[in-house]
């Protein structure tokens, strides 16, 4: 997304967008109209509201400043969500050739991609990352449905080892920052009514 469109999407609404991010495509850190806890109903949503911008990778971000957003769905089998720990396996070396089994098995070796160098920059910054939880990862502090933004995150570890298959696999282990409202009340909070759960209260 261009400047120019950012720009206008600003001006249609204000909240979206905190005016020291205008000319980013990415937004680090918290974002002034998003609550810890606030849940969406798909990817879309997030990326409108800019706490995760891509619609299909699972880390948004770039090189310079390292990752902003991840998101665990439950795509790679290697990962571990001990809830404030979280080690979140790294992007690539699946087989994506049609309909299978989810999360998909490794079949190769991961590359050294963007979403690797992001982390890895994270880490090496120390900046925090925002982190979303869906659905369908594959752990109790999942949301029902939808997605969850479960707050900030820094990089305290990044290395390369072999996944549950042989497979060469980058792993960077995740830490939630102190003072965040804890992820028992999310979990707790994310089981109320549908129409007081979402960000966005109605659909047009």
């Amino acid at each position: 997304m261009g400047l120019e469109q950012l720009r206008a999407k600003f001006a249609q609404d204000p909240t979206m967008y905190h005016p020291n991010f205008m000319g980013q495509d990415v937004g680090y850190g918290n974002i002034p109209s998003v609550k810890v806890g606030d849940l969406f109903m798909n990817r879309q949503e997030l990326s409108d509201k800019l706490v995760h911008r891509p619609l299909q990778s699972g880390v948004g971000g770039r090189i310079t400043d390292g990752a902003a957003s991840v998101i665990l769905s439950g795509g790679y089998e290697d990962d571990v969500d001990m809830g404030n720990i979280i080690e979140y396996t790294g992007a690539g070396g699946q087989d994506d050739s049609g309909w299978g089994p989810y999360p998909k098995p490794q079949t190769k070796d991961q590359p050294w991609g963007d979403s690797q160098k992001w982390l890895l920059k994270s880490y090496q910054l120390q900046k925090p990352v925002r982190v979303i939880r869906g659905a369908h990862c594959r752990s109790k502090y999942a949301p029902i449905e939808g997605f969850r933004y479960d707050g900030l995150y820094l990089v305290k570890a990044a290395y390369e080892t072999k996944g549950k298959r042989g497979y060469r696999i980058w792993k960077f282990q995740l830490e939630r920052t102190e003072g965040q409202k804890s992820l028992e009340e999310l979990v707790e909070e994310s089981c109320k009514p549908r129409q007081k759960r979402y960000t966005r209260r109605s659909r047009h």
